[in-house]
């Protein structure tokens, strides 16, 4: 059940930095923008801030974008972008699928969709859900590995560092479908 307000919206990704103790090898890898050793973890949620998609591999250094064009999901719905879309912050690229919000918006309909969107987004809002799912996740593990419990290996891609920071603004790449989507949904839903 979408409990959304906006319309055909899937969920909500976002990424959060979640600290670790230094790891012993590639260890400028995990350091963060924030200056401290982390993982920076991708959670989409739906209108019940139920996960229905984590991604916990990469180092803190990653950007959110660099995350979302590596994951399964943002593949998935390049094949079936017709099912919905996600709401991103300004990190993430504008694409067909995943709608960001308006930079610098002109019109009232513009504005319109910006608050929506920033509404939808909080209520979808994960950081919180997501440190304590990988705490959790983390307790699964552990019990797993005391009861004998095999745990599958991942095909876990080789990690670069990404030294596209924060201030690097991801808009300047959007795509011209996805600005298409966004101008035709805001024309339809918010003028």
């Amino acid at each position: 059940m979408n409990e959304f307000t906006f319309p055909n919206v899937l969920g909500c990704v976002d990424g959060s930095l979640v600290q670790i103790k230094a790891p012993s090898t590639t260890e400028d890898m995990y350091v963060c923008r924030k200056g401290y050793h982390a993982l920076n973890i991708q959670g989409i949620c739906d209108s019940q801030k139920k996960f229905i998609n984590l991604v916990v591999r990469w180092p803190g250094s990653s950007h959110d974008a660099f995350i979302w064009n590596e994951s399964g999901v943002k593949a998935y719905l390049e094949n079936h972008a017709d099912c919905g879309f996600l709401l991103g912050d300004q990190a993430y690229p504008l694409q067909p699928y995943l709608l960001t919000p308006v930079r610098n918006p002109q019109s009232d309909g513009e504005l319109a969709y910006n608050r929506l969107h920033q509404r939808t987004r909080q209520r979808g809002a994960i950081t919180i859900e997501l440190k304590n799912a990988i705490i959790a996740t983390g307790v699964l593990h552990n019990i797993c590995e005391e009861d004998g419990v095999p745990i599958p290996e991942d095909d876990i891609p080789p990690m670069g560092r990404n030294d596209n920071g924060d201030d690097v603004n991801v808009n300047d790449h959007d795509d011209n479908a996805g600005m298409t989507v966004r101008a035709r949904l805001i024309r339809e839903r918010f003028e």
